[in-house]
């Protein structure tokens, strides 16, 4: 449902499929290898974010 707030400066739908659209984009066609260094090269501006990627990074090296 649409609301004709005047305040609403930001689509958080269209963003979102937005930047979801430009990742696909860089990623088709990387093998797993690839966007994994991708991941890991990449800078988070969050440290939240980027406490997550760490955790994620351990957790995916313990698996493999």
């Amino acid at each position: 449902m649409q609301t004709n707030n005047p305040r609403k400066n930001f689509n958080c739908v269209a963003f979102m499929r937005q930047e979801r659209r430009r990742i696909s984009e860089k990623m088709e066609g990387m093998s797993y290898e690839e966007f994994q260094e991708w991941l890991d090269a990449r800078e988070y501006s969050s440290p939240t974010l980027a406490k997550l990627a760490a955790e994620a990074r351990t957790s995916a090296k313990k698996i493999s």
